[in-house]
């Protein structure tokens, strides 16, 4: 089958990934600098702590410069005071839509019927609230809500009590806690997607094999409902005959597959997998996964400006803020492992009732011979027992013939 496959994107893809990757590593230097900063004030190494703030203020001069070259511009067209004025409004308009479109036509209400989804999310939500209210972000995170609710009141001032109404019904019901939320996980499951897939999967580009995709993915939007508007398809460089979907609008599908099955076993592996997608699986997982990357920045972030901001005697830093900051480092990590393990335990029992159901899913947009003949080609591998959350392929397989 013809295939034509590159890695990277488009150029809007590379730059924001540049982009994203500059502050990424410019966050890890200045945490790590922190860390190392606070251990050298501990142990009272002047010399080498002088040397770190040295190399903070350069990377602030760096950043400075870069600012003072970009900022005419954005002045003298009147960007920036547009983004000053209506740039909240607009993000929280975005993040308002966004959450009831997923929720409503994504059919993300039907999580909470996975009771792993409601652990994960209840005990991440949590952290997220504990370490809010010990840092006061009451008021950074009602700020939204009262910046949008000022440009609406200036646009009708007749609105004005209905939407004071609004922001004091968000505030008193701490709603704004679960926007914050929201927004944070809509950003943390694209970088955990991002840091996880990004440097080893490429693009799939126009040919045979996408045409074929494409295809499948339009026959099953007209006989079945749940799927996004966009379905992205990439080319994982693996000899197996295999392929994954992934994040919430992705498949992979390895290069042994690509090289060695023909367009309507292509299409059974396809449909199997939009099957996943359809049902969210992959977004339940995606979505307990970056609970677990929010811990650490709920864990992490917090814990270094504790100690880096910490009561001083002195010239010293108070030593029981950090053995404070340890202890509660080792039971947030404690609380980590716990999630981890029910997760991983809820996933094991699911997912091979998400196997059969991403199989019937395939069957039903029409798609079954070919999975049939995907299985039948495999119908003496072991099973991986209760470790491997697929079901041995005769099952399936007698599942899919029933």
């Amino acid at each position: 089958m013809a295939v034509e496959y590159k890695a990277g994107g488009n150029k809007f893809s590379r730059g924001m990934r540049k982009v994203l990757s500059f502050f990424i590593i410019f966050l890890v230097i200045y945490l790590v600098l922190s860390i190392i900063g606070g251990i050298l004030v501990l142990f009272d190494v002047d010399g080498l702590y002088n040397v770190l703030i040295t190399v903070g203020e350069y990377l602030e001069y760096g950043l400075m410069k870069i600012w003072l070259f970009i900022s005419p511009f954005l002045l003298e067209s009147g960007i920036l005071h547009f983004l000053s004025t209506y740039l909240v409004p607009i993000v929280t308009v975005f993040f308002i839509l966004s959450f009831f479109w997923a929720l409503i036509f994504r059919g993300y209400w039907k999580l909470i019927l996975r009771p792993y989804m409601v652990v994960m999310t209840v005990i991440g939500f949590s952290i997220f609230s504990l370490v809010s209210s010990y840092f006061a972000l009451d008021g950074t995170f009602i700020s939204p809500f009262l910046e949008l609710a000022s440009v609406l009141v200036s646009f009708n001032q007749a609105w004005e009590p209905a939407i004071q109404a609004a922001v004091d019904f968000i505030f008193s019901y701490r709603i704004s806690y679960i926007f914050a939320y929201y927004v944070l996980m809509w950003f943390l499951c694209r970088i955990e997607v991002w840091l996880a897939y990004s440097s080893n999967l490429y693009y799939l580009l126009p040919s045979e094999a996408k045409d074929e995709c494409l295809e499948v993915l339009k026959e099953a939007r007209k006989k079945a409902w749940g799927l996004p508007m966009r379905v992205k398809f990439y080319v994982a460089p693996d000899d197996s005959f295999n392929a994954f979907a992934f994040a919430h609008n992705k498949v992979a599908i390895h290069t042994g597959a690509l090289n060695e099955c023909d367009a309507e076993v292509l299409r059974g592996v396809i449909a199997h997998e939009l099957g996943h997608i359809a049902h969210l699986d992959v977004t339940a997982t995606v979505i307990a996964q970056t609970n677990f990357l929010m811990m650490f920045f709920a864990i992490t972030i917090p814990g270094i400006l504790v100690s880096s901001f910490a009561p001083r005697e002195g010239e010293r830093v108070n030593i029981f803020t950090y053995i404070i900051w340890v202890v509660f480092f080792l039971l947030m990590r404690l609380v980590q492992t716990l999630m981890q393990s029910i997760h991983y335990v809820c996933y094991l029992i699911g997912g091979k009732r998400c196997e059969y159901a991403a199989d019937k899913f395939a069957v039903k947009i029409g798609e079954g011979t070919g999975l049939i003949r995907f299985m039948a080609a495999f119908i003496n591998a072991p099973s991986g027992g209760f470790s491997d959350p697929h079901p041995s392929i005769r099952n399936r397989l007698s599942h899919v013939l029933t």
